[in-house]
């Protein structure tokens, strides 16, 4: 039993630690949203974003407020006849694993690109850090997870196999 409490506490007192440790970045994200989910609008919304990172490739690193400006000019010389809305601003995102690496959800700076009223889905990516250029289509649809939820379904199964292996002998 001592052991039990005493391996119960090492991995408390770890995940403690490890909780203490986190620090969420707080990358400057891009997101296009289309005018609808018709047909037409998302082929446009997705010709927008390959313009769009045709666009960021030929600058090299404009503080957020300036590639707002940058492209609303670069908008109106391509697409005169398109409403298209940009604004630099904190946008809720839900949270993503990508290649193995947590992307929290929360609010983050964010270009917004609206077409139109921008009511319909949406496409978005982190500015020059390791993900930019990676795409995330979306629907809104978020799907919800509690870390300490996680965290204590994790500590469970590892007290199980102690418990186990307590009873065997092995431990």
């Amino acid at each position: 039993m001592r052991k039990l409490l005493f391996c119960f506490s090492l991995l408390l007192g770890i995940s403690l630690f490890l909780v203490s440790c986190y620090h969420e970045q707080q990358e400057v994200r891009i997101r296009i949203l289309s005018k609808d989910n018709q047909e037409s609008s998302i082929i446009f919304k997705n010709e927008l974003k390959e313009e769009t990172l045709k666009l960021l490739k030929k600058t090299s690193y404009l503080e957020p407020v300036e590639l707002t400006s940058y492209l609303k000019k670069e908008y109106l010389k391509l697409y005169p006849q398109k409403e298209i809305f940009v604004s630099f601003e904190d946008v809720m995102f839900p949270s993503k694993i990508l290649d193995g690496k947590f992307i929290p959800s929360g609010k983050y700076p964010t270009v917004l690109i609206k077409i139109e009223e921008g009511s319909g889905s949406n496409w978005w990516s982190i500015l020059y850090p390791e993900f930019f250029g990676v795409s995330y289509e979306s629907s809104d649809e978020v799907e919800y997870r509690s870390y300490f939820f996680d965290l204590f379904k994790w500590l469970w199964l590892i007290s199980e196999e102690v418990i186990k292996s307590s009873i065997l002998g092995v431990f």
